[in-house]
Parts: structure tokens; C-alpha cells; sequence
């Protein structure tokens, strides 16, 4: 009887520490499920950020581009006014030419 006695004590002893150990893995498993869900709105924000970032790059490569668009746009405006100056002083020439030949001829 002795022996059943330190037995069943045992087993006691042994079934509170296994619902211990069963409490312990409880709150690990809570703990690790909040980490879980931590972990996902870090990752969701890191990837908002990423997205972001890269928008941004977007962006600042479609200004290049559009600076680069302007520049060349204003490079042709002023060989297209360069050349309309040139031809006009060609125009005049030509008029003072066409007149000096009229009054030439009207003498």
C-alpha cells in the first residue's frame, strides 16, 4: 500500500506538471500567434513602403523623361526660330534687292 501510495502520488505530481507544461505551451502558442500577426502588419507595411518607393522612382524617372522631352522640345523651337529669323533677313535682302532693281529700272 505504501508502494500504490507513492505511486499515485507520483502520478499526480506527474499530471499537475504535465498541465503545467500544457498551460506553458498554451500561452507560447498565444504568444507566438500575436508575433504572427506583428510580423504580417510589418511585412504589409514594408511592402506599402516598398510599393511607395518604387511610385516614387517611377515618378522621378517619367520627370526625367519629361524634362529631357521639354529640352529637346525647346532645342527645336529655337532651330525652328532661328531658322524663320534666317529666312526672313533672306526676305528682306530679297526685297531691298527686288527694289533697288525696280527703282534701277524706273530711271
Amino acid at each position: 500500500t505504501e508502494t500504490i501510495k507513492r505511486k499515485e502520488s507520483l502520478v499526480q505530481s506527474l499530471q499537475a506538471s504535465i498541465l503545467k507544461k500544457d498551460k506553458q505551451l498554451l500561452e507560447l502558442t498565444t504568444e507566438l500567434a500575436k508575433y504572427k500577426s506583428r510580423n504580417q502588419k510589418v511585412n504589409n507595411e514594408l511592402n506599402r513602403y516598398k510599393s511607395m518607393e518604387k511610385r516614387m522612382g517611377d515618378i522621378a524617372s517619367d520627370s526625367s523623361v519629361t524634362a529631357k522631352r521639354a529640352l529637346a522640345d525647346a532645342e527645336n523651337f529655337l532651330a525652328i526660330k532661328n531658322g524663320l529669323e534666317s529666312a526672313t533677313g533672306e526676305i528682306y535682302e530679297s526685297l531691298e534687292l527686288l527694289t533697288d532693281c525696280e527703282r534701277t529700272s524706273a530711271k
